[in-house]
């Protein structure tokens, strides 16, 4: 005489059933979740390439503690350095004497004529904008702008 199974066919297949469906979910959140881990490290470094923020110089020496390094500049580094070289130059209407700031693909400094600027990275002007000089400033005189924009 043939025993009974514990477990009907219909049970079995079904229990087959789910457990397929549950590895496939999981390999689905698995390949997902990969996926986010690969890219988007690429898509953060599109962005700030797309934005100029991993190389801002937002303010004086780069931030609020005036640090003087940007752990995001990846551009300039002890081989690329000696390498660098002059690409533009401008000529203001007035001795420039503030530090240039860099941010969101502009660089924006100030002349002894009273002008704030805003050029491109390739050195073209963007805008500029008068605000004033001071004239009983020694030892120079007339002084314009002479502190650094900020963020």
């Amino acid at each position: 005489m043939h025993e009974p199974s514990f477990r009907p066919k219909a049970i079995t297949q079904n229990f087959s059933k789910k457990w397929k469906s549950i590895a496939l979910a999981v390999l689905g959140l698995a390949l997902i979740i990969a996926g986010v881990f690969i890219m988007l490290p690429r898509l953060q470094a599109v962005q700030a390439a797309r934005t100029g923020v991993g190389g801002d110089w937002p303010t004086y020496m780069h931030d609020v503690g005036r640090s003087g390094y940007n752990k995001a500049e990846t551009i300039i580094n002890r081989t690329s350095a000696p390498n660098l070289k002059v690409h533009w130059t401008y000529q203001a209407g007035g001795m420039i004497f503030s530090q240039p700031v860099v941010a969101n693909g502009l660089i924006y400094w100030g002349s002894f004529d009273g002008y704030e600027h805003a050029t491109n990275l390739s050195g073209q002007q963007i805008w500029q904008q008068n605000l004033g000089i001071r004239t009983t400033c020694a030892p120079v005189s007339p002084l314009g702008v002479v502190s650094t924009a900020g963020q």
